[in-house]
C-alpha cells in the first residue's frame, strides 16, 4: 500500500513541477526579446524630423516604432535601433513629408526591400521592392538594416 501512495504522489509531484516549468518558459517567451539594427535612406535631402522607424510583426500586426535615430558622424548615414518581442517584422521608415496638391497630407513608407538591402538607390540599379521580412529570436542583433525603400 505505501508503494502505491508514493508512486501517487510522485506523479502528482512531476505533474505540478511540469506545469510550474510550463509557465516559467511562457513568462520567459513572452519577455524574449531581440533588436534590429539599421540605417535610413531617404530620397530627398537628410531626413525628415517627423520620420519614424517602425517593426510590424507580420503575425499579429502588432507595431514597434522609434522615433530616435543617430547621424554617424563618419559617414553621415542615419543609424536606428528598435527593440521587439521575437517574432517576423516587415521594417519601414514613415513619414508624412509629402502634400499634395490638395493641400492633404500624406504618410509615406519605405520599407526593407532588396532595392535598399542591396544598395540599388546609389546606383540606380534595378532590384524588388517588396518588403523583406526579418525573423527576430530571443537575445538576437539583427543587423544592416537599410529601410527606406521611397522609390517605388
Amino acid at each position: 500500500m505505501f508503494i502505491i501512495k508514493t508512486k501517487k504522489w510522485n506523479c502528482y509531484f512531476l505533474l505540478t513541477l511540469l506545469l510550474i516549468m510550463n509557465s516559467f518558459n511562457q513568462l520567459a517567451n513572452k519577455n524574449c526579446k531581440g533588436v534590429i539594427k539599421g540605417v535610413i535612406v531617404y530620397s530627398g535631402e537628410g531626413v525628415p524630423s517627423d520620420l519614424i522607424i517602425v517593426a510590424t510583426d507580420t503575425l499579429t500586426k502588432k507595431e514597434y516604432s522609434t522615433k530616435e535615430h543617430e547621424t554617424s558622424k563618419a559617414n553621415n548615414d542615419f543609424h536606428f535601433t528598435l527593440i521587439v518581442p521575437k517574432g517576423v517584422y516587415y521594417v519601414y521608415a514613415e513619414t508624412n513629408d509629402f502634400v499634395d496638391t490638395l493641400h492633404h497630407t500624406i504618410k509615406q513608407r519605405g520599407y526593407y526591400t532588396d532595392y535598399t538591402r542591396l544598395g540599388k538607390y546609389k546606383s540606380e540599379g534595378d532590384a524588388s521592392h517588396e518588403p523583406i521580412s526579418i525573423n527576430v529570436s530571443c537575445g538576437d542583433t539583427i543587423k544592416n538594416i537599410t529601410t527606406g525603400d521611397f522609390w517605388k
